[in-house]
């Protein structure tokens, strides 16, 4: 991973503290580690710091809160660990004359602590993130466009027969690239049934692991372990064609919900570069936590991949573990976030955010709020305020909402973004619903011409009692400026 210049060339502006009390480094260790550790990682001061705990606190403290910042797979770690360990070294520090520093060298023990000590500082990482970040991205999205004509496609019908253990069988499908298929548990087997008799489904196929294969890379404990999702669907929701990646499961532990985050990010990053969309869904058969996602689609009167792609996006990835989730999901604050709130995310109003993303400007902050979120937050995030009843029920009057800005050019494809709620900038004369020039609806391909591509998109109120906004491309851009992603509440 290559970074630019200006990063290269960064000042040292950080004094180095010559004396820390061991009370204050283990202050700063435990403020510095405390989310990393609530996923199973712990971290315990010896009397002498080794190698290995510098390295642990450079990746948890970090090239970890990095990643998920730039919401990119977790193989690049160790690169953006490298680059961490070098800008701290070299361009971080105001060192005293004669003193060098190096993490993988030996040290005598008390300058070892204070070297740690300086390392979890929430200043210098609050300041390594902030110098950082930009070059990383540039230097990821850079790499992942270098690397897009290598992307190769994999064919259901290319996979080879392969056996299996005779259990849990379904067989004479319809709609499978197999004629039968042998899944683990009665549960896959109930969803089998149902998925190769839906009717907007296209093409489907178990995820034998020996059979088939597809994993999805995953950290689990600081290492990439590989995820086997359970089943890949293919469906067509109206013009468009849209793909599913699903998991069954009768119960949760820590190791399935980290699977879970982990292709949720999956299909955002495929939904992104692909031409298609994508879906993660984690179907969950446990009454004690509230969810019986499975014997609901059994109950429908037809069964789609529509309806339950439309249920979900109204339920958490992952149910809380008490049962039904309660209470607000966002805190609103007296004051901005403190060092170590990552969850912290800015307020703004609705209309005069959409107004300055689409002018690239920053909107005036007018609170932040800590959000308990099923996915990792980042820079582009934001909660605002929803009025107007167009998008009921799902989208309540006066409900606060999660959002992901779209920098001018970075929003996804129209093809991709098919079935998303974002806010468009709408043409002159047009009714609007946030004040100003935009709209919060459901976006969807009306058009689409095998040549031309897209022709018409049709902006979608979910609340029947409004009316769509079609909107034809050949009339000139039509500008995404952001994306809800949660209703808070």
């Amino acid at each position: 991973m290559f970074l630019d210049e200006p990063t290269t060339q960064a000042v040292p502006t950080r004094p180095w503290q010559g004396e820390i009390a061991d009370t204050e480094i283990q202050t700063f260790l435990k403020r510095a580690l405390e989310h990393q550790e609530e996923a199973g990682q712990t971290f315990t001061l010896e009397g002498a710091p080794s190698y290995r705990d510098f390295d642990q606190v450079i990746e948890l403290a970090y090239a970890v809160p990095l990643l998920k910042e730039l919401r990119t797979s977790f193989q690049q770690k160790n690169s953006v660990k490298e680059v961490v360990r070098e800008f701290l070294e070299r361009k971080t520090f105001a060192l005293p004359a004669g003193i060098p520093l190096h993490f993988g060298g030996v040290m005598e023990p008390d300058a070892a602590r204070i070297a740690l000590g300086n390392l979890a500082r929430p200043e210098v990482i609050a300041g390594a993130a902030k110098a950082l970040l930009p070059a990383l991205r540039k230097a990821i999205i850079a790499e992942r466009t270098a690397s897009q004509a290598q992307l190769s496609e994999r064919r259901a019908a290319e996979i080879r027969n392969y056996q299996a253990l005779k259990k849990n069988v379904v067989q004479a499908l319809r709609r499978s690239s197999f004629q039968q298929a042998a899944v683990a548990n009665t549960d896959e087997l109930s969803f089998a049934v149902l998925v190769d008799r839906a009717t907007d489904v296209t093409g489907w196929l178990y995820n034998d692991r020996s059979g088939v294969g597809f994993s999805i890379p995953y950290d689990w404990h600081g290492r990439t372990s590989q995820y086997f999702p359970d089943f890949v669907v293919r469906a067509k929701l109206g013009e468009v064609f849209h793909n599913f990646i699903i998991e069954v499961k009768g119960r949760l532990d820590d190791r399935d919900r980290a699977k879970a985050r982990a292709g949720e990010a999956y299909c955002e990053l495929l939904t992104e570069h692909d031409r298609e969309p994508w879906h993660y869904i984690m179907l969950i058969e446990n009454k004690p936590l509230g969810r019986e996602d499975i014997a609901w689609w059994q109950d429908q009167s037809s069964t789609e991949m529509a309806d339950l792609l439309r249920r979900h996006e109204a339920l958490p990835l992952l149910p809380d573990a008490g049962g039904p989730p309660s209470g607000r999901p966002f805190q609103l604050l007296d004051a901005p976030p403190q060092a170590g709130q990552r969850e912290a995310v800015p307020v703004y109003d609705l209309a005069a955010a959409a107004g300055a993303f689409s002018a690239s400007q920053a909107p005036e902050v007018v609170g932040w709020a800590l959000v308990k979120t099923r996915r990792s937050t980042d820079s582009s995030m934001f909660v605002a305020q929803v009025a107007g009843k167009s998008m009921e029920k799902g989208v309540p009057d006066g409900s606060y909402c999660l959002f992901r800005r779209f920098e001018a050019g970075s929003a996804p494809g129209a093809i991709s973004l098919d079935g998303r709620r974002v806010i468009v900038e709408l043409r002159e004369g047009a009714e609007s619903d946030l004040g100003g020039r935009y709209t919060l609806k459901r976006w969807r391909v009306a058009t689409l011409d095998p040549s031309e591509g897209v022709v018409e998109i049709e902006l979608r109120p979910d609340n029947r009692d409004y009316r769509s906004i079609r909107m034809r491309r050949s009339d000139g851009e039509i500008r995404v400026v952001a994306e809800l992603l949660e209703v808070l509440g």
